[in-house]
């Protein structure tokens, strides 16, 4: 049976939405064989995420061989679903579900991730393909790379981060500093920055607070940089790039900074010597900027290309 106009543009629509975000530079993204599926990528960073994906359309009955080819037929880690939205398809969607949710692929439903369209989408009309494209990027951004692959970073996590006005740029040169080179001891951190033990536990406890580092469990093991933490010292090394000039931030990073509550339009850089903070989306950015201009000038930090990692599957699926 021949692809509907609609079936065809959501399934490409997915892989192209990824694929020119990664111009962000935050992840690879590369093409993989669809076999089976409508759609497959591989997404990579700290770990490689194989995506396999089925649209649906035109027929509600092909949902069970859509959901049963994705959970009983993929490996992959992230299981995408683009479907019509209508009271008939949520209502199958669910019943199927929840019957595989105590079957022996439970363990597999929480790879599911479901994309609904507006049900009177039109691929022939420009303006529904341009609503549609920019909603399904949208959700795609924030379900499957914010929550995935970049590691629950979030406006929150940066919110959070600001909070903490001392040192300024200090708790990002710690951060870059342990991603690089790995935690050693506390004692090694106090003697490469030359300060005392009661502002490196106040830098590290606000870096854990904001999900940007974290330890294994509450022993004395080494502080691990999550995935979020990478993905915030990539940002700041775009951002820190085009300080002379926010605009020169790519259309991708722009998007993603957004979406993070920073508001990098501003027109003039001279904020960068104001030692005031305003917790707007203008403010936040310019706030960032500032502890990146600091952790180079007065912390050393080079600011040099973070290297992926994409050396395999993630350890643990638990988190999607």
């Amino acid at each position: 049976m021949a692809e509907s106009p609609e079936h065809k543009f959501l399934s490409e629509t997915f892989t192209s939405v990824l694929n020119e975000l990664s111009a962000s530079k935050l992840y690879l993204y590369s093409e993989t064989q669809r076999r089976k599926f409508d759609f497959a990528c591989v997404l990579a960073e700290d770990w490689t995420y194989l995506i396999d994906g089925q649209t649906l359309w035109k027929h509600t009955e092909g949902i069970d061989k859509d959901i049963r080819t994705l959970l009983a037929g993929s490996q992959a880690q992230i299981m995408a679903y683009v479907a019509r939205d209508t009271v008939p398809n949520h209502n199958t969607l669910s019943e199927i579900v929840d019957d595989y949710r105590h079957s022996l692929l439970s363990t597999r439903v929480a790879r599911l991730k479901v994309f609904w369209v507006p049900g009177d989408f039109d691929a022939d009309i420009e303006s529904h393909r341009e609503s549609v494209r920019s909603n399904l990027s949208r959700n795609i951004i924030e379900d499957v790379l914010f929550n995935i692959i970049l590691g629950h970073l979030s406006s929150r996590s940066i919110r959070r981060f600001l909070t903490d006005t001392r040192d300024r740029g200090l708790g990002l040169a710690i951060l870059n500093e342990i991603t690089r080179n790995g935690f050693v001891s506390l004692n090694r951190l106090q003697q490469t920055f030359g300060i005392g033990y009661s502002r490196l536990r106040d830098r590290i406890h606000n870096l854990q607070l904001s999900g940007l580092l974290f330890q294994v469990d509450e022993s004395d093991l080494p502080y691990v940089t999550s995935p979020a933490g990478r993905t915030f010292l990539r940002i700041a090394k775009c951002i820190y790039d085009t300080l002379d000039n926010p605009n020169r931030l790519s259309d991708e990073m722009k998007t993603v900074l957004e979406l993070l509550g920073l508001d990098w339009d501003i027109d003039d850089y001279t904020i960068l010597h104001h030692r005031e903070i305003f917790d707007t989306p203008k403010g936040r950015f310019q706030h960032l900027s500032v502890l990146i201009l600091c952790a180079a000038k007065d912390w050393s930090v080079a600011w040099e290309e973070l290297p992926m990692l994409a050396g395999g599957p993630p350890p643990s699926l638990s988190y999607l």
